[in-house]
């Protein structure tokens, strides 16, 4: 056998060894693109959640809350479907980048 490395009988390396080639070994490096999207899911789904909030909030906090409604839905149902949808968005980006790691 050559030192750490094993060959096998085909006379190629095996898949545990270190790559001979530099620019195989180097694309093992280069960022996934699942987490790109991973953590863009997980900024999506905050900013989703502070909008929902901010709606959930205004209604409750406006004086007139038949005023928002339009907006936000009756008894601001809209904006708490907004804020649970957030909520999985940034749970699926949150698992997406744990799982890619």
């Amino acid at each position: 056998m050559l030192g750490s490395e094993s060959v096998s009988t085909k006379g190629s390396l095996d898949m545990d060894s270190a790559s001979p080639n530099r620019a195989v070994a180097v694309a093992y490096s280069v960022t996934s693109p699942l987490r790109l999207n991973a953590l863009r899911l997980s900024v999506l789904g905050s900013v989703l959640v502070c909008l929902g909030g901010l709606g959930d909030i205004a209604y409750h906090v406006a004086p007139t809350a038949q005023s928002l409604e339009p907006f936000v839905g009756a008894e601001g149902i809209r904006a708490h479907i907004l804020t649970l949808a957030g909520m999985l968005v940034a749970l699926a980006g949150v698992l997406g980048r744990g799982l890619g790691r």
